[in-house]
């Protein structure tokens, strides 16, 4: 069906390391399989034709195989079986082939919503897939690892028309400023506007952020989840790999201006700037495999000024990103901005 396809690469590059994580023993190549398996099946017509019977869990378990090897649920035909045959529980119990477990420890039970996967899987180790119309939902231990809305359409999900490779990161981050910063859109980051004062560790909201657009706007790729652990503060990079030649770009975050007890502004700004600097340095030569490092400056000084780098930017290395990416950060709306033209008009 038209959009399988996209819908493919979407996952592959949204989740694949995530379940390499939970599941390393799982090859790329049967990751592969599974999922080219599995999105043919919910967009088959056998599932159109039973899509109102209410919603239905396959319950994966990567690390052991059913003995029954003889059909396989990821097959449309056994699926219509299923639909035939069914009477309590709406959730099926596979292993990486779609081979179903016999007996099932799930065979008396009946997931029919998020909380019921929630409950369900966090007494165990599988990975739990919840579908229901054209909605899809993966979850591990309780966290949910992709939500696709629409597995017909994507475009609420991240709008695959417009993904980008990061090779791209200059369109990619300006689509981050103009959807999400610029304005607070989508993160909230002063504390006191009058004062222009950022918020306590906004390092640690501008990482998360980036990396959840990152995650929704990135073709060929995945995030290290590594970003978004509030135990790693004294690393503030976002570290992108590509699929499937596990290139690294390393995006640097650095803030300026003030926060609630901090002070980066002034000459500070300068030797925060240069200390992204030195960082990139240090990630690119213990990274042999990174392609382009990034230093990406947020910027809530009140005086805003170019700044001055140490060594002058012709002498940085090529591969980190020249010049600079360096985000405004400023209090005052565009419609405020307009009403103070109109006034000094008159």
């Amino acid at each position: 069906m038209k959009g399988s396809e996209d819908v493919l690469v979407y996952l592959h590059a949204s989740i694949i390391a995530k379940l390499y994580n939970a599941f390393p023993t799982v090859s790329p190549i049967e990751s592969n399989l599974f999922w080219t398996k599995f999105l043919k099946l919910v967009q088959s017509d056998v599932y159109a034709k039973n899509i109102n019977l209410g919603p239905i869990t396959f319950i994966v378990n990567f690390t052991e195989s059913a003995s029954v090897t003889t059909f396989s649920y990821l097959e449309s035909t056994h699926l219509e079986d299923f639909f035939s045959k069914r009477n309590q529980s709406n959730i099926l119990y596979i292993d990486l082939l779609g081979n179903s477990f016999d007996p099932s420890p799930f065979s008396d039970q009946n997931i029919k919503n998020l909380e019921d996967v929630a409950e369900s899987s966090a007494a165990n180790d599988y990975l739990y897939i919840f579908v229901r119309g054209n909605e899809l939902k993966i979850t591990h231990k309780q966290v949910i690892i992709k939500d696709i809305p629409d597995f017909y359409s994507l475009n609420r999900v991240g709008h695959i028309k417009a993904l980008l490779p990061i090779h791209e990161y200059r369109k990619l981050l300006d689509k981050h400023y103009e959807t999400e910063i610029k304005g607070e859109r989508g993160i909230e980051y002063w504390q006191n506007k009058s004062n222009y004062e950022l918020i306590a560790a906004p390092e640690n909201k501008f990482r998360k952020k980036l990396a959840n657009f990152l995650e929704n706007n990135l073709s060929g790729g995945f995030i290290d989840e590594e970003c978004r652990n509030n135990n790693t503060n004294d690393r503030n990079d976002v570290r992108v790999i590509t699929v499937p030649n596990h290139d690294v770009y390393i995006i640097e975050i650095k803030w300026v201006g003030k926060s609630v007890g901090s002070n980066y502004d002034g000459t500070h700004a300068h030797v925060k700037a240069n200390e992204g600097l030195h960082q990139l340095n240090l990630y690119i030569d213990s990274e042999p495999r990174c392609i382009s490092g990034i230093l990406l400056i947020y910027d809530a000084r009140k005086n805003q000024e170019d700044f001055k780098f140490n060594p002058d930017m012709k002498d940085w290395k090529l591969n980190i990103s020249n010049p600079p990416i360096v985000l405004d950060l400023d209090p005052i709306s565009s419609s405020e901005k307009a009403k103070e033209i109109v006034k000094k008009a008159k």
